[in-house]
């Protein structure tokens, strides 16, 4: 097969076509490879003045470009940039520099996805879920620091797009502010949920945005819906006046599931990042849905070759699970309503009656678990706890069927029987839950999960704590959510291995979700708990390496202290070190890497990044401003031999200077 560029006077008999097309050909057994790719069968067509017969074309480059490795001298130029980007759509790594803050760094496929996005002014970031998308869209504003920038996202995760940017950004003075209905912050980066939206339509329209992200981009993908028309416009005159539209110089849409139920709702999305491609929404209907038919779709795979050409991006975790921590923990702080504020307001106030003042909560959580509740305040507490999770059970619900968009089962665990019902009666119609309880029957609880296990329209497994925390296999999810939380961790542990178990491949890494609602108790509790389970599991279920030493090695505390200046070091600095220089900027990245999941010292997340007792050192020697001292190298090479298991095996030989140790 021969693709070439040509500018024919007549396509067919009867019709005339203006501009060039690409024109293939080919022998009569690679019909099949031509029509696969998108080309049209031409029986009669004149070039330059010559009749030919039975031609295959093309007008589109991105669909040319499926073919690039056939593409003579002529069409291959054109199509050549568009075949690399589908090709670097996939990648999980690239050789780019993108500004981190201190001590932090991106994982290499982070870079990747960065560095696609970076080139297009309209992006489709549609990793699965799990993959750090808020990271990267960071990273896009770190690469290219915007002066305004917009992000819509859902109202529940508001607060962690707000704790990601503080942690991220490069720029420290860059303002963050939250939208209200009833407020817009005068700031440079504003975050708005998608509920409000059509009550700031005006200003939304009227500020000059350089950088619109929009997170969860699927809740846009019904055009007639209101929050659809305040980003993207009305349909005609008179919805134009009431919705203009967000304008912005960059578009970065976030999604993990672009495509929620039909081909044609990815439409929207596309024609709003690259009108010039998808001007028609007739066209793409014609071209990717089954007439009759809209919920069934034909030419996939060449719609997806068009979009990781032009617009998407997009990772499965099994292309980046030596990456990814065997469980990713979250912590995802709802924003609390009057009801709900006035329940959190009940557990400071019984807090203080116990004789406990205010301060660092949190320090008090841990007393607590600790050392144990004063006389009559666990069970004050319980009462209070319980309140507080029936006020958020309309949030969790909301949150899961959310989430359910873009996973296929979810398990979602609580404490208390009416919390568990609510939650149970809310999913069981359109996702087919079951519920595990203590006063589930023996008897019954092995259906229960042999269905959740194998019917996929049993999407929900909702469940007890206690009930469900052991014995039972529910692999069939890769995503725990707890609507409450156990003050004992290892009941958390217990729960949350059910979906983590030995043997089942689709969970080498697992995410669990906390859900709290922002400044309560169980905010306190969840940071704690982390901690501690980070513990528990570094105690029992690390793999240790042993750490080598002498006993004339000064503190490892001494090293953070009065460092030398930095200076230009070569190869012969490090005489121990085999890869030498080399070796020792592999070890600062990826102590980097380390450092960056692990924000707060071991509070937050507990299963990657350092553990308590390397955490000062770790980030020290992550924020470390030139290549390490010799004696750096040494304690650096020296903690991350615990820690190596975190990391892609080809950074980890890099850093180690050696092959990987098993």
């Amino acid at each position: 097969m021969l693709v070439t560029h040509a500018n024919p006077q007549t396509r067919g008999q009867y019709t005339p076509r203006e501009g060039p097309l690409f024109i293939a050909y080919s022998l009569y057994e690679e019909r099949a490879t031509a029509k696969a790719a998108g080309l049209r069968w031409d029986r009669d067509m004149t070039i330059a003045g010559n009749r030919q017969r039975g031609y295959w074309y093309t007008a589109d480059p991105a669909i040319a470009a499926r073919l690039a490795p056939y593409c003579d001298e002529i069409a291959g130029p054109l199509v050549r940039d568009l075949a690399e980007a589908r090709h670097e759509s996939r990648l999980t790594d690239a050789d780019v520099n993108i500004p981190a803050p201190p001590g932090l760094d991106y994982m290499p496929f982070q870079r990747a996805g960065i560095a696609y996005a970076l080139d297009r002014e309209g992006v489709l970031l549609a990793d699965e879920m799990g993959l750090g998308k808020t990271i990267q869209a960071i990273g896009v504003m770190n690469a290219e620091p915007a002066e305004r920038t917009l992000i819509i996202c859902p109202a529940t995760i508001k607060a962690n797009w707000r704790r990601e940017l503080m942690r991220w950004l490069v720029n420290p003075l860059q303002t963050v502010g939250i939208a209200s209905s009833s407020f817009f912050p005068p700031a440079a980066v504003v975050i708005i949920n998608y509920d409000i939206l059509a009550k700031h339509a005006r200003i939304l329209a009227e500020t000059p945005w350089d950088l619109l992200i929009v997170d969860e981009c699927h809740y846009l993908k019904n055009p007639a819906a209101q929050r659809s028309k305040a980003v993207y416009g009305g349909d005609n005159e008179a919805e134009r006046k009431k919705f203009p539209g967000i304008r912005a110089k960059r578009k970065l849409f976030l999604t993990g599931t672009p495509i929620v139920n039909r081909p044609g709702e990815l439409y929207p999305l596309l024609h709003n990042l690259d009108r010039e491609r998808w001007a028609k929404r007739s066209d793409f209907m014609w071209r990717y849905t089954v007439a009759g038919d809209k919920n069934r779709g034909r030419n996939l795979e060449e719609l997806q070759d068009i979009l990781r050409s032009t617009v998407m991006v997009r990772r499965l975790k099994k292309d980046v699970l030596t990456e990814l921590p065997p469980k990713r923990r979250q912590v995802l702080e709802l924003p609390a309503n009057s009801h709900q504020k006035e329940a959190q307001r009940a557990e400071m106030i019984a807090l203080r009656e116990a004789g406990f003042t205010d301060g660092d909560w949190r320090a008090v959580v841990a007393q607590l678990m600790e050392n144990g509740f004063p006389k009559g305040l666990f069970e004050e507490l319980s009462r209070l706890r319980h309140e507080t999770a029936l006020a958020k059970v309309p949030d969790v619900i909301d949150h899961v069927k959310g989430m359910l968009e873009e996973v296929p089962k979810i398990v979602v665990f609580a404490h208390h029987l009416d919390v568990l019902a609510q939650i149970h009666d809310a999913l069981a119609d359109d996702y087919g839950a079951v519920k595990l309880t203590g006063e589930t029957p023996m008897a019954d609880r092995q259906g229960l999960v042999d269905r959740f296990q194998n019917m996929p329209e049993c999407r929900v497994f909702v469940a007890s704590i206690t009930a469900a925390g052991i014995g039972i296999t529910l692999t069939a999810a890769d995503t725990v959510v707890f609507a409450e939380l156990d003050w004992v961790p290892g009941n958390m542990k217990q729960a949350e291995d059910r979906c983590h178990r030995i043997g089942s491949e689709i969970h080498e890494s697992i995410l669990v979700q906390h859900i709290v609602l922002e400044e309560s108790l169980d905010v306190y509790i969840a940071q704690t708990i982390s901690e501690k389970l980070f513990t528990i599991e570094q105690a029992l279920d690390r793999v240790t390496v042993p750490i080598e030493a002498t006993k004339t090695e000064p503190p490892v505390g001494s090293l953070a202290k009065a460092p030398p200046p930095p200076r230009d070091r070569t190869d012969a600095d490090y005489p121990d070190l085999p890869g030498g220089l080399a070796q020792v900027r592999a070890l600062k990245h990826v102590v980097q890497i380390l450092a960056g999941l692990d924000p707060d010292r071991a509070g937050e997340r507990n299963d990657v990044g350092f553990n308590k007792m390397d955490g000062v050192i770790g980030h020290s020697l992550a924020e470390w401003a030139g290549d390490f001292t010799p004696r750096q190298a040494t304690t650096a090479l020296r903690i991350f031999r615990k820690y190596h298991r975190q990391l892609p095996p080809e950074l980890a030989e890099e850093a180690f200077g050696v092959p990987t140790p098993v």
